[in-house]
């Protein structure tokens, strides 16, 4: 690997764990102010609360008890979804990060294609240069993979950057994956 890639890997990798740990620290606020306002009687007993609306200054009712809910829900479990839809996002952007930075530091890598995707003609005849059409070629083949299951994301993963995941983790992976899908696929 070389001196830049390296470079490059290890930039992304400290970037995506200052993004995680600053998740931890508002998080944890989060939940502390859910957990106050569920005890402060004022606001739980207001009632009317503002909500998004192309109608200017939408507001809803809910009464003491369903807001006490809401915010209950919010501070045992639906924080915590949200936080980890958050951050299997983040980890699966730092490793495109990491395939692009691999990709660009050797695009003959682009000939592992996951996808099975051919280039169209249209792509190479009207790019500006080189460069472009490389960014442009990366840009498509991570867009590609990013729709694969999550076992063959892994499987390219390893083919791309040679570095072979400890299978636990890879495991681990492929379940939180599954479970953000399911998760989504539930609040849709």
């Amino acid at each position: 690997m070389s001196s830049e890639l390296s470079k490059s890997i290890g930039q992304i990798r400290s970037r995506t764990q200052s993004e995680i740990n600053d998740v931890v620290i508002w998080s944890r606020v989060a939940k502390q102010a859910l957990e106050e306002k569920a005890k402060d009687t004022k606001f739980l007993q207001s009632g009317v609360f503002p909500v998004p609306s192309h109608k200017p200054a939408k507001t809803v009712f809910r009464d003491e008890q369903e807001v006490r809910t809401i915010l209950s829900e919010a501070a045992t479990t639906k924080l915590y979804w949200s936080v980890l839809v958050y951050l299997v996002s983040r980890v699966e952007s730092a490793l495109g990060d990491v395939l692009r930075a691999f990709l660009r530091a050797d695009p003959r890598r682009l000939l592992i294609d996951a996808a099975g995707k051919k280039i169209e003609y249209r792509t190479v005849i009207e790019s500006a240069d080189y460069p472009t059409l490389l960014e442009q070629l990366i840009a498509a083949q991570l867009h590609d993979t990013s729709y694969l299951r999550p076992s063959q994301q892994i499987e390219y993963f390893e083919s791309v950057t040679g570095v072979e995941l400890d299978p636990t983790l890879a495991a681990d992976w492929i379940e939180i994956g599954v479970s953000k899908t399911s998760c989504c696929d539930l609040a849709c």
